[in-house]
């Protein structure tokens, strides 16, 4: 601002020394007329205008001289900012030629058209700069994988010094073993069934939310081998006389009737043969995830079943089977609160059904809540309901973690046996799960006794994710599991 106010300043002096020039001239010549009465007046008056006129313009060029020399303004971005002291040509340099003005201006649009061109390629560069580190790190991410997938646990021997610590309990070997019973009890004139049963198991993936180590990119992984995801728990299944999964998703080769939902499962027909590769006999089909494709996906799903000649319950089906003249019936059922309500007289009156024909009643729910490691109201209803109905064992799942086992009425309830080899969660935090194992002990055509077994496993071979293959595990972890479930065993109030 001072600046502004000398070049007024300086104007202001201009005029007033303009003014001092022309009264002294005027005098002048006023004591000249005096002298020499010839001349003329009207002469001198125009020479004075001109005069003055001259000594203005001299003023006013003057003063924006020396304000320009103080104060230039400079546009940036629509905003005028002021900086002193910055040197300007004279007008006098300014005033060019037309052409060479244009030509200089050709020039500088080259300049600045150069500038944006180095501009764009330096920015390029350093896209791919960065893109190129990028790929370096996704390369080392997908060689540690590599690494891990050579050098993966098995069984667990090999444990993290932190895994050590028992996540539910840390005294738990104030007994032999607190959750199987003692197998040498059993009669030798004795007849036994065995039955083993697993949680969740879903052969396939939902193809929306991405290929990347699903069930599918895994079974490619492995050299499309059918026997890799049950693997290291088929002797248990080949051993027992029945081995039973809940089937929560479809087997086909058609993708066409999807249902609109968040999670759709869905596997091709030939997985079917990953459960006969895998001693499994029968499957559960009465859950949330059975109708994914619709109706004509669930008949798919049935047909691949019959390819492998496994077996299947629910949904209005009972499967039957006959071992060494004990007859066997297997029932599936939804067990949600509208079951409870709407559904409790049709469910008990099918298992009071299955119980009169037959020597053991088998009974499989798909119930509770996602998540949480106790049963709900409505599980508790419907597992004693059909106990009190004559169910011999019943079976749950859908909460994909463990929850307890509840001895009622002599009956053994398993509220969720969680997951086994679940396609739908590529990495669930919690991987802690069991194959159930209870046998029935038969003597002269009555069932004099039951016992069970726990076998704990972890559904992945791997911590850090899943990979669909459940692993039997022994030693700490082994315990710390059957902690785990003892514990919330005896939660069940």
């Amino acid at each position: 601002m001072i600046d502004i106010y000398i070049g007024y300043a300086n104007y202001g002096i201009g005029i007033l020394y303009t003014l001092f020039f022309v009264m002294n001239y005027v005098s002048y010549k006023i004591k000249l007329n005096e002298r020499e009465k010839e001349v003329d007046k009207k002469k001198i008056a125009a020479k004075i205008t001109a005069i003055i006129m001259v000594l203005f313009s001299l003023a006013v060029f003057n003063s924006y001289v020396f304000y320009s020399d103080n104060l230039i303004t400079v546009k940036l971005d629509g905003n005028y900012e002021y900086e002193p002291n910055v040197e300007e040509p004279f007008i006098s340099d300014k005033v060019q030629d037309k052409d060479s003005t244009e030509g200089e201006k050709n020039q500088s649009d080259k300049v600045e058209e150069t500038e944006t061109k180095e501009n764009e390629k330096s920015q390029k560069d350093k896209e791919e700069k960065n893109e190129y580190e990028d790929s370096k790190v996704e390369d080392k991410d997908l060689k540690d994988d590599e690494y891990k997938e050579e050098n993966k646990y098995k069984e667990f021997e090999k444990e993290d010094e932190e895994d050590k610590e028992l996540e539910i309990g840390k005294e738990y070997d104030y007994y032999p073993d607190m959750i199987n019973d003692d197998l040498g009890d059993i009669k030798e004139d004795s007849t036994v069934i065995s039955i083993a049963v697993a949680g969740d198991t879903t052969l396939g993936y939902d193809s929306r939310h991405g290929y990347g180590y699903s069930f599918m990119h895994e079974f490619e992984k492995q050299g499309e081998d059918y026997g890799y995801f049950f693997e290291d728990v088929r002797g248990v299944f080949e051993e027992s006389d029945i081995s039973l999964v809940n089937l929560e998703g479809v087997l086909s080769d058609d993708d066409s009737d999807r249902v609109d939902k968040k999670f759709t499962f869905l596997g091709p027909s030939r997985f079917s043969r990953i459960l006969s590769k895998g001693e499994i006999d029968a499957v559960n089909l009465a859950n949330n995830h059975t109708f994914d494709f619709g109706e004509r996906g669930y008949k798919d799903t049935k047909r691949a079943l019959d390819n492998e000649a496994i077996d299947y319950f629910g949904n209005g089906i009972v499967h039957t089977k006959e071992i060494n003249g004990i007859t066997i019936k297997m029932l599936g059922f939804t067990g949600w609160s509208g079951d409870y309500y709407y559904n409790r007289n049709n469910i008990k009156e099918e298992i009071e059904k299955a119980s009169e024909e037959a020597d053991l009643a088998i009974v499989s729910y798909h119930w509770g809540e996602e998540y949480t490691y106790y049963p709900n109201y409505y599980q508790k209803e419907i597992g004693r309901m059909s106990v009190e109905s004559g169910a011999d064992m019943v079976w749950g799942h859908h909460p994909h973690i463990l929850q307890g086992i509840e001895e009622y009425e002599g009956v053994n309830i398993i509220y969720s046996l969680g997951n086994f080899s679940f396609g739908g969660n590529r990495n669930p935090s919690d991987k802690d799960s069991m194959i159930y194992r209870q046998y029935f002990e038969f003597n002269g055509g009555e069932l004099i006794n039951t016992y069970r077994e726990v076998i704990p496993i972890s559904i992945s071979s791997v911590k850090y994710r899943n990979d669909f293959r459940p692993v039997i595990l022994d030693g700490e972890e082994a315990q710390r599991i059957k902690v785990k479930l003892k514990e919330l065993s005896e939660g069940i109030d």
